[in-house]
């Protein structure tokens, strides 16, 4: 026997050593096989959500070999993890709940995919906050007839030359 030759193994070799997985009828993205503690742009599947804030926490998001880092995160009843929120989003939270922070607990909003996020130069898309629009309650434009009608209510004298 040749000392350098080494045999190659077989397939049955390893056929109890490691846990064979079927892939077949099993759709998954790249993505959901990395864990993540904190809510994902898949996790809304380009669909627009409305969502009830439970809560809001500030946490280290950094990784467990870099310097602490924190920031705030809100958890919404309708998924497990918590958003970390960036300035946009804090800006966009206040507009749609108000300034006071715990007048958002309860409150509702809607998340959607942007995918024109930016982050370190790159177009990476991400979470958005927008306020919830009520049903009935769109701004109304006020045309000439209503501003005419107005005006004709409100005329007492027919002497005035205008």
């Amino acid at each position: 026997m040749n000392p350098h030759h080494c045999p190659q193994p077989r397939d049955e070799d390893y056929s109890n050593a490691l846990p064979r997985y079927d892939m077949k009828g099993t759709s998954m993205k790249a993505t959901e096989l990395i864990p993540s503690k904190y809510l994902r742009q898949e996790d809304l599947n380009d669909e627009e959500t409305v969502v009830t804030v439970a809560s809001l926490k500030k946490v280290n998001v950094a990784q467990e070999d870099e310097p602490p880092e924190y920031k705030w995160t809100i958890k919404f009843q309708e998924f497990e993890r918590p958003l970390v929120l960036n300035s946009t989003n804090i800006k966009r939270l206040s507009k749609a709940l108000g300034d006071d922070t715990e007048s958002w607990l309860g409150g509702q909003v809607k998340l959607y995919v942007d995918h024109d996020v930016e982050f370190g130069g790159k177009v990476v898309g991400g979470i958005r906050v927008r306020a919830l629009t009520r049903k009935g309650t769109a701004a109304k434009t006020t045309g000439d007839d209503d501003v005419n009608a107005k005006l004709r209510a409100t005329e007492t004298d027919d002497s005035v030359p205008f």
